[in-house]
């Protein structure tokens, strides 16, 4: 620890490289803008337990010193840390299939019963030719060249998906070779991650947390989803709800700032196990995906808003303090029924399940292309799903920044 009116110790070259170049000529703002551009530095080359270190040496420097802006400070160090996201960008099954063309298959049904029970109109999924990966290449494509970025250019790449084609190469790898044009490329970690339709959230955790740890670097997320695969067209529970999208976000660290649609607070993930009774989705050809609807949204509803409280309360918040809130598009009802639970009006609680139905992990993302616009002013957006397994998480969004 060092005395009043002496300068610290300098725990790295990077540090007494700024001590040196005049950091203790003053007692204000000069030491603590250059220990933060030394910390940095150090950030970005050696990782966020460095981060730590320096941040615990510089209040220390700031005590011993008599700096006022000492909170300031702390403040400008945590956007060292910061982990952001672009706008994402998303694809559609190419065929629409409407409320009265399902309604067609069941005697007694009609358009207005399905929208009614589901929120509904019409669902889009994937032609003779489309599958879940071709969706992931073009949704990642988007991505690229809206973002101004070439795949070697990536430092991961996750795949959130329930639509496996098979078991090895994962999506993710399969992804990769399909954007490297089928060429070796900068090797990268790739992988796929199935939280049903909490995938979102939590690739957007995983992404966060390896993004703190070395700030320079960039991941993308891809969600794709035919959920068309899985449905039993006689069963009118299932066929009238699930459709097909994928999406692609860009998760940025620090260093690439400029590039951020929406800074992203650290999600919270969590789960309880499950017998596969309330949704069960078996592997493609083993069987339609079988649903205990009431269950789920009864588990839906409880899991999203106490995920959601919990996601805002590690931010310093409560619901009522977001500006928007865009839960999972499972089914109208329990989008109305969260909103309701929540005391908050339709226009702070999205619904745009009308046109695209339930997509599963794609869900959030796809409103999320239309929401980060580069106009959009400061708020606080929060994110929550639930899913099969049973999964659920949350996340807390800021713009502006």
């Amino acid at each position: 620890m060092t005395q009043p009116g002496k300068e610290p110790a300098p725990p790295s070259n990077v540090i007494s490289d700024a001590a040196q170049s005049g950091a203790a000529e003053d007692a204000h703002s000069r030491e603590t803008a250059q220990w933060l551009h030394a910390m940095e530095d150090a950030i970005a080359r050696q990782g966020s337990r460095r981060a730590a270190y320096l941040l615990g040496r510089l209040e220390q420097y700031a005590r011993d010193h008599g700096v006022p802006a000492a909170d300031d400070a702390g403040s400008e160090v945590e956007k060292c840390l910061d982990v952001g996201i672009s706008r994402p960008y998303s694809v559609l099954g190419s065929i629409t299939r409407s409320n009265e063309e399902l309604a067609a298959n069941f005697p007694g049904r009609t358009a207005d019963d399905i929208f009614q029970r589901t929120g509904i109109q019409s669902r889009r999924w994937v032609g003779a030719d489309e599958t879940s990966l071709t969706m992931a290449v073009a949704a990642a494509r988007k991505a690229l060249a809206g973002e101004g970025l070439e795949v070697d250019q990536i430092d991961g790449m996750i795949c959130a998906t329930g639509a496996f084609l098979r078991i090895t190469p994962s999506l993710a790898c399969s992804l990769h070779h399909q954007l490297a044009g089928g060429e070796p490329r900068r090797p990268i970690p790739c992988y796929d991650l199935l939280a049903a339709c909490s995938g979102y959230i939590y690739a957007l955790c995983a992404a966060y947390d390896s993004i703190r740890a070395r700030p320079d670097t960039k991941v993308l997320i891809v969600t794709t989803e035919v959920g068309s695969w899985a449905i039993d067209p006689a069963d009118f529970d299932t066929a009238i709800l699930f459709a097909d999208a994928a999406t692609a976000t860009m998760v940025y660290g620090s260093k690439w700032r400029h590039k951020m649609r929406a800074i992203l607070r650290r999600p919270v993930i969590s789960a309880r196990g499950d017998d596969g009774s309330t949704l069960c989705l078996p592997l493609r050809g083993r069987g339609p995906v079988t649903m205990d609807g009431t269950k789920l949204a009864i588990d839906a509803v409880r899991s999203m808003a106490a995920v959601l409280g919990q996601a805002c309360a590690e931010v310093g918040i409560g619901i009522k303090d977001l500006d928007l809130i865009i839960p999972h598009q499972a089914n109208g009802r329990i989008i109305r029924t969260l909103r309701a639970i929540m005391d908050l009006p339709p226009e702070r609680v999205l619904d745009c399940i009308r046109d695209v139905g339930n997509t599963s992990s794609s869900s959030l993302p796809l409103i999320l292309s239309d929401v980060l616009s580069p106009e959009m002013k400061k708020q606080r957006i929060g994110l929550c799903a639930f899913g099969g397994g049973v999964t659920f998480g949350a996340a807390v969004l800021e713009t502006g920044c």
